[in-house]
């Protein structure tokens, strides 16, 4: 799946629509395909689930070898990126 689909399929909906082209801006062309995981926390949230995605669970892509996207409350997406030791 692109990161395109996946935010089409997971999040704006609505006011933001979903014809812009990568909307949050994320440091990938919105049309490569990405790796996505589907989580679950074992206690309390991991960031949203209803109503677009698998019940209880939220997504992370992996943009590249040293960052991730996640998706957030409020139609937020974090982008978590690779620390130099």
């Amino acid at each position: 799946m692109t990161i395109q689909q996946l935010i089409d399929k997971t999040m704006g909906k609505g006011k933001y629509g979903g014809n812009e082209s990568n909307k949050f801006s994320l440091p990938v062309e919105a049309q490569n395909a990405v790796d996505v995981l589907w989580v679950k926390c074992g206690e309390g949230h991991m960031g949203p689930d209803y109503p677009f995605g698998p019940k209880g669970s939220n997504w992370i892509a992996k943009l590249s070898r040293n960052e991730m996207a996640m998706r957030w409350y409020d139609n937020t997406i974090l982008l978590l990126k690779r620390k130099a030791q």
